[in-house]
């Protein structure tokens, strides 16, 4: 499994995933963002090429929002861009799209987790999710200040004030947590856990 493109803009209307060719394709779509009014009200849902997306992991309907949906590209899709359109939100909100290969087809996700700590003096928060072994995990988190991905998580985006994303790969079968931490904020986070394609069995008859 390989994950092959990212796209970490900040205050993008459109989200576009940008998918290779070949089979064994998924496309997770995540919204982190710290709100506070009606003008950032999380996503309840979206679709990437007019085909609904399902959500795997939530923080809840709060200030500190996590939302993270996924989609196995159909082997029929050719390589191109695709857009990603959220419903249920408001205006203002930042988008980030991650998308891989080698990921099983039928059934993509693992397990997810998401949570929401509300104390503005809190310094950490985690989810733990069910994994397989050589998986991926993949994770993102918001809060109001600096912050710092746990062990053995490599970070693909990091910005004060805005979302986190990190990943673990190669991971072992049984579980895996993804954590951050910081000085003094609420926060919210969801991860997720990806099950690799198994490789297809190769048979030969000796006559």
């Amino acid at each position: 499994m390989a994950i092959v493109n990212t796209f970490n803009s900040n205050y993008v209307s459109t989200a576009i995933a940008t998918v290779p060719s070949g089979t064994e394709r998924f496309v997770l779509f995540i919204h982190a963002q710290v709100g506070g009014g009606a003008y950032d009200i999380p996503p309840t849902g979206a679709t990437i090429n007019g085909q609904a997306m399902t959500l795997y992991a939530s923080s809840g309907n709060n200030e500190q929002s996590v939302r993270i949906f996924g989609y196995a590209i159909p082997d029929s899709w050719s390589a191109g861009n695709y857009t990603i359109t959220p419903s249920g939100h408001s205006q203002f909100n930042r988008w980030h799209v991650a998308v891989f290969t080698g990921v099983d087809g039928s059934s993509p996700v693992v397990g997810g987790a998401g949570s929401r700590i509300g104390v503005s003096t809190n310094d950490s928060i985690s989810n733990t999710v069910d994994t397989v072994e050589n998986g991926w995990v993949h994770d993102a988190v918001i809060t109001g200040v600096q912050k710092y991905a746990g062990s053995g998580q490599t970070v693909l985006y990091n910005e004060t004030g805005r979302g986190g994303i990190s990943y673990k790969s190669n991971v072992s079968a049984g579980t895996a947590t993804m954590s951050w931490s910081w000085t003094d904020s609420r926060s919210g986070h969801g991860a997720v856990s990806l099950r690799p394609s198994v490789p297809k069995a190769v048979w030969s008859c000796l006559v």
